[in-house]
């Protein structure tokens, strides 16, 4: 006679398998982290991370709405997907986040700086 397995459904939320669209914003998102050498892990176990350097640590993705905020405005989903339970960290706390703020901080790129005429409006105007 088999045992059936019982799984609450309260208890284990089911997602669905990560889609090509999936590893196709986690690779952006892996891009974005890679001199921070963290990996980065969909929900499926999955993860673009091809680095021969071990990382220091894992950001598990839990959801496929935590992946696209970690796209659109990483500052804000991060922290808040965080305290959520939909992003958890693998390693040391500290550690990661250090690293993925470091590799973020970068120089802007030339669509990013203002125009000369930009700043000189900007410094009219705030001298007035």
């Amino acid at each position: 006679m088999q045992r059936s397995h019982v799984v609450d459904a309260y208890a284990t939320p089911l997602q669905p398998p990560a889609r090509i669209f999936d590893r196709w914003l986690a690779a952006r998102v892996q891009r974005a982290i890679a001199p921070a050498a963290v990996r980065l892990e969909l929900w499926d176990g999955s993860s673009p991370y091809a680095r021969d350097v071990a990382p220091i640590g894992s950001v598990l993705v839990l959801d496929r709405a935590t992946l696209i905020g970690l796209i659109v405005d990483p500052d804000l989903c991060f922290g808040d997907a965080y305290t959520a339970g939909r992003l958890e960290i693998r390693g040391d706390l500290g550690t990661v986040v250090d690293a993925m703020t470091r590799a973020m901080l970068t120089p802007p790129t030339w669509r990013e700086r203002p125009s000369p005429g930009a700043v000189t409006r900007i410094t009219r105007t705030a001298l007035v």
